[in-house]
Order: structure tokens, then C-alpha cells, then sequence
């Protein structure tokens, strides 16, 4: 199927919409369910049987709702009561990735919470970062951290392996990023790196990332002058 014939519920950018047996709500560091638009944390519960039979019948062609099993979207980790708790807390499941729903309900991953960075009060989350980095056109990796500061809690630092044979132009790649980011976002601090640290499946290791990063971004000038966002 061409792009130019997707059905109209399929929206770039986004996940899909929810299936008709779930919930999909966006909440903040409360728990409170934010409205259109707004990021938070993508957590899934079940809807009521009754409310969706109709659809289901409609949809999937079932002949008794009654024959359709019981959906949850997690039990519970193995032998983890505590982290099981947690994470189903109020009932749905908190998935800890970042995302929002639009008016049509298209869902929009951002990244995972635990790699949000927070740089004088603006939220910056690394993907969206990367994804604009990753569009230049000598850049063959990246990955982006915070790299912590004592008047604004963190500013935004990378890592970048360019491709092999040519030119690290960093000034061409904070230009690059000037014009498709907010200012604030654009990295300050860039280290040229030969390979980024990985896992055995070939995708960065976000752990070893934090220690490399951190050493090889220590006496980096900065490449950007951002926004004064919360200065």
C-alpha cells in the first residue's frame, strides 16, 4: 500500500490509534491525565467489556462477547510485588515512555521518561534531537545526554561518530540544528567520537553511554549559544 492510499486514521509521526479494547492516557508526575497535546507519560488501562461490545462485534466479527477473554495490559513482573505495584498503580499500566494523543487520537511517542533532560526548566528529550542530528548529512551516529550544570541543573551535550572519510564539519551540524530546533535544545557541548557504545544488539548501551559521555565531554568548549532558557 502506497503512502498516498493509507487510510486518513493513519497520521505521520504517530503510533497509530488505541485499539477499541484499551485506554490510552497521558499523565504527569501526579498521575493526572493531561489533555490534547500535552506530553506525559503513556499509561494504558482496559476499557469496560459492556462499553466496547458493539465495536467489538462490529470490528472483529465476534459472534458472542461473551467467548472474548479478559484484557489486561500487564499482570505483573515475576516475583517483583513492589515493582508490579508501581508500575500498575491507579489501575493502568505507567509504560515510562513520553508521548501524547492528538484530537484524532493518534498517540505520539516521544522517548522514555527516565531520558528526559531538564536544562533551566525546559523539558529537551534526546530523540527528538537525535532524529534532527541523524539528517545531517555526514553524521553516521549520535546520542545525546545531559551534562550537568550548576546554575541550570544540566545543558544538552552529545556524542557524534561521523561516516567514515569525511569532514566533522561541527559547524555546519549546530547550524543544521539551529535551524530545526528550538534554540534551547540544540546542543552545547559536542565530542567527536570514533564509536559510540554498544550493546550486543547493536543499539547504543545507555549506561556505558552516561561514563563515556560524561569523560569525553568534560573539557569540550561550547559549539552553541542557546536561548537563555531559565538563565
Amino acid at each position: 500500500m502506497s503512502v498516498e492510499t493509507l487510510p486518513e486514521r493513519h497520521a505521520p509521526g504517530s503510533s497509530g490509534t488505541v485499539l477499541p479494547h484499551l485506554d490510552v492516557t497521558i499523565r504527569d508526575a501526579d498521575d493526572v491525565v493531561l489533555p490534547v497535546g500535552q506530553v506525559g507519560e503513556i499509561c494504558v488501562g482496559v476499557r469496560d467489556r459492556k462499553e466496547i461490545s458493539e465495536r467489538l462485534l462490529l470490528d472483529w466479527g465476534v459472534e458472542d462477547v461473551g467467548e472474548l477473554p479478559t484484557y489486561v495490559p500487564m499482570i505483573n513482573y515475576w516475583n517483583k510485588p513492589d515493582q508490579s505495584e508501581e508500575l500498575m498503580r491507579g489501575g493502568v499500566m505507567h509504560t515510562g515512555d513520553a508521548g501524547s494523543l492528538d484530537e484524532s487520537g493518534h498517540l505520539i511517542v516521544s522517548d522514555r521518561i527516565n531520558l528526559l533532560l531538564n536544562r533551566g526548566g525546559a523539558n529537551v528529550y534526546p530523540a527528538e534531537v537525535e532524529r534532527v542530528v541523524l539528517s545531517f548529512d555526514s553524521v553516521d551516529s549520535c546520542a545525546v545526554l545531559g551534562v550537568p550544570d550548576e546554575r541550570l541543573g544540566q545543558r544538552i551535550g552529545m556524542l557524534v561518530e561521523f561516516k567514515p572519510g569525511l569532514v566533522a564539519d561541527l559547524d555546519g551540524l549546530v547550524t543544521h540544528c539551529l535551524e530545526r530546533l528550538a534554540r534551547y535544545k540544540v546542543p552545547e557541548l559536542i565530542a567527536v567520537v570514533g564509536s559510540l557504545p554498544r550493546n550486543s544488539m547493536g543499539k547504543i548501551d545507555r549506561r556505558a553511554l552516561s561514563e563515556v559521555g560524561q569523560r569525553e565531554l568534560a573539557n569540550v568548549e561550547r559549539w552553541a549559544e542557546p536561548a537563555r532558557v531559565g538563565e
